[in-house]
């Protein structure tokens, strides 16, 4: 099995330290712990909970570390072996599908300085927090995860820079589709189309739908017409009045492409990005994709998910503008300028893209 599924944010091979935060039998020169226990005492999980509300993100890893510290919290009285938490509890209490503590790792090292400076603030010097991974094994025995302290000297120090070198390795990505069936597309009718979450190519709705593209592009080629013939027929200088007619067509004609424009390049591209339009104000981003099946081809709503091999935060898929506005790129959430990535939409593969490479961001 690969050290990363070991390990969720500290190599659980390293022993706890043994210090004096941790052993103390006098809770308060313990941080709130009971005496003889490692794991993290309320003083210090309420101190983390702070610092995740200070750094607020959406992201899975955000999630899985603030419900850690959440469930830790309900049981900070009870004894080592109540305060480990097994993936299916976290994922429970995270309100989340699925997730790997590789990411979840990730996520923690890249933050784990400022979490200790906050923690610092917070008259917690001194103290910093891990969150031991402890293996499985045997008939009925899961891995689970609980909050530490760990001694910040010697050799767990040297051992830390080993764990960040291994962490910040940007490597490929791998989307995988998530949560579509919650997809929530703003507007009567668009809901109704893909009320089962696709559209069948030449399926009556498919008839409907481009019923629906063609109306308003064949009403605006008319009012073209009528104004190209009007000028022939008159044949007068073009007057002000005139002009705002044609920037009336103008403008009907963009909204008219920003709105219906996923569907022609769906057609074209097989995946694209969806509008803001087309969604509702608290939805993630979405994508049109249309795939071949075996009872023909559908138009289908996705949401491509990954998370970032930089920062362990969670990628989705955009528009990748500027310069590719027709190209579908992962963005980070935490840093959607830096850390982009490609998409193959048939391996669901992705690469870092280059910070050099002009105009991607």
């Amino acid at each position: 099995m690969p050290k990363s599924n070991l390990s969720a944010i500290a190599i659980s091979s390293a022993p706890v330290a043994e210090c004096d935060t941790s052993i103390d039998p006098d809770a308060a020169q313990n941080h709130g712990k009971p005496g003889g226990t490692v794991f993290a005492g309320e003083n210090e999980l309420l101190a983390i909970r702070k610092w995740l509300e200070h750094d607020h993100s959406m992201s899975t890893s955000w999630l899985v570390v603030r419900a850690l510290v959440d469930e830790s919290l309900k049981k900070v009285s009870r004894s080592g072996d109540l305060r480990r938490f097994t993936d299916a509890e976290l994922r429970d209490a995270a309100g989340v599908d699925e997730f790997e503590w590789r990411n979840v790792r990730t996520w923690w090292m890249k933050r784990r300085d400022d979490a200790r400076t906050f923690l610092r603030s917070e008259n917690q010097d001194g103290v910093l927090l891990d969150m031991e991974r402890f293996p499985g094994g045997g008939r009925g025995i899961t891995a689970s995860t609980g909050i530490v302290v760990r001694k910040p000297e010697g050799a767990l120090a040297d051992q830390r820079e080993d764990e960040e070198e291994d962490a910040g390795a940007s490597g490929p990505v791998r989307y995988a589709p998530r949560n579509a069936d919650s997809i929530r597309l703003s507007g009567p009718w668009r809901r109704w189309l893909f009320s089962a979450g696709e559209i069948e190519v030449g399926s009556t709705r498919h008839a409907l739908l481009r019923w629906r593209v063609m109306t308003p592009a064949i009403f605006i080629l008319l009012l073209s017409v009528v104004f190209f013939v009007d000028l022939v027929l008159r044949n007068r200088p073009i007057e002000t009045q005139n002009l705002a007619y044609l920037l009336g067509i103008v403008v009907i004609g963009k909204f008219w492409w920003q709105e219906w424009r996923p569907i022609y390049h769906a057609r074209l591209d097989r995946i694209t990005a969806l509008p803001e339009e087309w969604l509702t104000d608290d939805e993630l981003p979405t994508q049109l994709e249309r795939k071949r099946t075996r009872s023909g081809e559908v138009l289908r709503l996705v949401r491509y998910q990954a998370a970032c091999p930089i920062c362990g935060a969670d990628v989705h898929l955009g528009e990748g503008v500027p310069s590719d506005p027709r190209r579908v790129l992962g963005r980070c959430i935490d840093a959607p300028r830096e850390h982009v990535f490609t998409f193959d939409p048939v391996s669901h593969d992705g690469r870092h893209v280059r910070n050099e490479r002009p105009g991607v961001s």
